[in-house]
């Protein structure tokens, strides 16, 4: 039998952790944990396209956070800022975590 699970943490754009939420089942949806794992922020928070939701964009919104993400194959082309453009892409750091 094999259990997959998955680790949540929240990191800066240097990979330190900054925020660590628990083992979750690998079928429990991300959107959910997130709002744990930010909810004491402001600011911007980068994440992939997965993330991507208008209950949780308003949800971030009223605490003080902007969710900038890339876009999904089906959405209209939005104008990212060269500097959100440069971090969204440093996916590397998160990956090696």
């Amino acid at each position: 039998m094999v259990f997959k699970c998955k680790l949540h943490i929240f990191i800066n754009h240097h990979g330190d952790i900054v925020s660590f939420f628990t083992l979750t089942s690998d079928n429990v949806n991300d959107r959910i944990v997130v709002e744990y794992l930010v909810c004491k922020l402001k600011g911007w928070l980068f994440a992939d396209h997965g993330f991507i939701s208008k209950k949780l964009v308003v949800s971030l919104t009223n605490q003080g956070l902007k969710l900038i993400t890339k876009i999904r194959s089906n959405m209209k082309e939005k104008v990212i800022h060269p500097i959100k453009f440069s971090l969204l892409n440093k996916r590397y750091i998160i990956e090696t975590i």
